[in-house]
């Protein structure tokens, strides 16, 4: 049996961060649209009464030094999915946007084209490396995210009998997908996604009716309806998106 070799190394800067927070489509990681996550879905701000106090309170939080611009009207973009704050009212001394006062979560008269965003003054923190090697020498089972805006999201795959496929979404729900962001290395689980979001694979749909309590240690242990037993076409491929590792240096090997 032939060998398969893979080396892929990439660093990126992010600022110490929460994990609830995060700044979108800025110039750098200190500046972007603000993004929070709650009830495991990341949302928009809106711009009803945004101001430096409460950017000064995000740049803050995001370890990105002083606010420079509280920005609205969707100036780095429009969002999508929930808008989870409204009327967000901070002294400016918060530790966290989550300590502001608000309307209340998911509360709102906004539209995307009112989000809101920030420019701060400070620089990333943190380096991020990930170094990942697979070398297959006798196993014929690996996993790998493909089409993601890193290491930790996109279209799950398996290669099963030297042949790459595809995961169904019939059932795909958070609890399997938290198993392969575990298993890859990822951290926990933001979102499950399904109808191909991650573009569609080829070849063979391995596995469909995936059915995870969310405690696996591989994907594999899960209950599916068979190996290359389905009902679906490519069109609903299934993905995941992790949150990245909190650690400066990862390896992760299979050999």
């Amino acid at each position: 049996k032939g060998s398969l070799f893979h080396l892929i190394f990439s660093c990126f800067t992010i600022p110490t961060s929460t994990d609830k927070i995060r700044l979108m489509n800025g110039i750098d990681s200190c500046s972007g649209r603000v993004e929070v996550l709650r009830d495991g879905q990341w949302g928009t701000v809106c711009d009803d009464g945004w101001d430096l106090s409460d950017a000064a309170v995000v740049c803050r939080e995001m370890g990105c030094g002083n606010v420079i611009e509280a920005k609205g009207a969707a100036y780095f973009g429009q969002g999508s999915g929930p808008i989870w704050m409204d009327d967000v009212n901070c002294t400016g001394t918060e530790s966290s946007l989550m300590n502001c006062r608000t309307g209340g979560w998911g509360t709102h008269n906004c539209q995307h084209s009112h989000d809101s965003g920030v420019i701060c003054n400070g620089e990333p923190k943190i380096l991020i490396c990930t170094f990942v090697k697979i070398l297959i020498v006798k196993y014929t089972m690996i996993w790998e995210l493909i089409n993601g805006d890193n290491s930790c999201s996109g279209r799950v795959e398996v290669l099963y009998n030297e042949t790459w496929g595809t995961v169904c979404d019939d059932g795909w729900n958070l609890s399997d997908a938290a198993v392969v962001c575990r298993e890859m290395g990822c951290g926990d689980v933001i979102e499950a996604k399904g109808a191909a979001y991650f573009g569609q694979g080829s070849g063979p749909i391995w596995m469909d009716d995936v059915n995870c309590t969310g405690t696996e240690s591989s994907l594999m242990n899960c209950r599916t309806g068979g190996w290359g037993t389905h009902n679906c076409q490519h069109s609903h491929d299934s993905g995941v998106i992790c949150l990245l590792p909190d650690i400066i240096l990862q390896y992760r090997c299979i050999s």
